[in-house]
């Protein structure tokens, strides 16, 4: 049995039009919901408890940028990607693009409020050859062949139970802070690749990218992010090294809240 690590536990999203994303995710991304209320919609898969959570928030446009750069769906396999692809022509979705990058294929968009969504299909690399390929330049999309990969195109797409939160990138206006708290607090383990810095764990090296500007961000940010722990032990050692560099955590009903150092919330949960 392969050991667990670090992953990722799940993200919830402040919309200042709730009724549009709650729309966008459920009718034209086709994210399965398991609870939609009038100011909270919670989307996951069966076989895992990860869970993208929207919600209501009263923040006003402005010219801060939020905290969420993208959020990375990883689907199983290239016939999903493909199915993916048939149904973004189908229902005339626009894409910001797509990349080969080597270890994975992606295909970009934006939701409503212009977050970034990666589609992504891992191709069978294990973790050190992601690490190695970090740098790799980007390729150019096989659209045809992620096209023709689909076996049962006329089939109406659902992403399958297997679909997860692969990884999440966040905007940080100072990276070695934030580095330092991702790494040396929370434990994630870090590689710096082209302007950004890429955190995960030893199975899953790539979880969290840090990717820096100089546009001031939002201060009253609409994300929280849960990093999930293996156990007990791996959860404690974390909230002693927080407590041990002077920031305040407090538990709820999942897991511990704390700040980063440039306000997000995360959660410390335990795997499930």
């Amino acid at each position: 049995m392969q050991e667990t690590s670090i992953d990722i536990g799940g993200l919830e999203l402040g919309c200042r039009n709730y009724e549009s994303m709650v729309s966008f995710y459920e009718n034209r991304l086709r994210l399965k919901p398991r609870l939609v209320t009038s100011s909270r919609a919670v989307f996951g898969f069966n076989q895992n408890s990860t869970e993208l959570v929207l919600y209501q928030t009263d923040m006003i446009l402005s010219s801060c940028r939020q905290s969420l750069d993208h959020i990375a769906l990883k689907v199983p396999s290239r016939d999903v990607l493909g199915g993916f692809l048939h149904h973004l022509i189908l229902m005339q979705i626009p894409i910001l693009g797509a990349v080969d990058h080597g270890v994975s294929e992606a295909i970009y968009l934006e939701d409503p409020e212009r977050n970034r969504i990666e589609i992504v299909y891992e191709r069978d690399f294990n973790s050190q050859d992601i690490i190695n390929n970090i740098n790799q330049k980007e390729a150019p999309f096989d659209y045809a062949g992620v096209y023709y990969s689909c076996n049962l195109p006329e089939q109406r797409f659902v992403f399958p139970d297997e679909t997860a939160i692969g990884h999440v990138g966040i905007i940080v206006n100072k990276m070695e802070k934030q580095k330092e708290f991702y790494e040396k607090l929370l434990g994630l383990e870090s590689h710096r690749y082209t302007g950004k810095t890429q955190l995960g764990s030893q199975q899953k090296p790539h979880l969290l990218t840090l990717k820096e500007s100089e546009a001031k961000i939002c201060e009253a940010n609409s994300i929280k992010l849960s990093i999930a722990y293996p156990d007990c032990q791996a959860i404690e050692t974390a909230l002693d090294k927080l407590e041990n560099a002077g920031y305040k955590t407090t538990e709820s009903d999942q897991g511990y809240l704390v700040n980063d150092p440039e306000g997000n919330l995360v959660q410390l949960v335990l795997s499930i």
